[in-house]
């Protein structure tokens, strides 16, 4: 079975984090708020059905049932199904609320994550309005990089 890259948003063209970085381990597209539009949903899917249809696979896709995830026509190598309403939660381990527990015992979960990341792009958004470097806590590209390899 072959892994889809990960799809990333942010809020950056072109990150600081990823200025030394060769080749990156997701599909990594922007938009103001970094939020999953159903435009940037429609422009992965088609890019994907079309590398489907050169390898003449087909998938079938289970997707929640956010405004993000429209039902999309002429797919044809991948067929989409839409969990029913108020169902993600009970369906995605992601949406579980805890899915990592480290060494010590500290549990991760998605709101720990939304947080740092939004600390960060806050501090980035600090350095690009001060154009100077700060002393600021932010992931390096290889933490950033380890963090896209534990989802793949």
């Amino acid at each position: 079975m072959k892994k889809r890259k990960l799809f990333v948003t942010g809020k950056s063209k072109n990150p600081r984090r990823f200025k030394h970085v060769k080749i990156l381990l997701a599909h990594y597209n922007t938009n103001r708020k970094s939020w999953m539009t159903s435009n940037l949903f429609e422009t992965e899917l088609r890019c994907w059905n079309k590398e489907l249809r050169t390898q003449k696979r087909k998938i079938l896709l289970h997707v929640d049932n956010c405004p993000a995830h429209p039902e999309l026509e002429g797919l044809e190598s991948i067929k989409l199904v839409f969990f029913p309403a108020n169902t993600t939660s009970l369906l995605q381990p992601m949406d579980q609320r805890e899915y990592a527990t480290t060494d010590d015992d500290t549990v991760t979960t998605d709101d720990d994550i939304v947080r740092e990341v939004k600390n960060a792009e806050k501090e980035e958004d600090k350095e690009e309005e001060n154009d100077e470097i700060s002393e600021v806590s932010i992931p390096t590209v290889s933490e950033v990089l380890d963090a896209i390899r534990v989802v793949n």
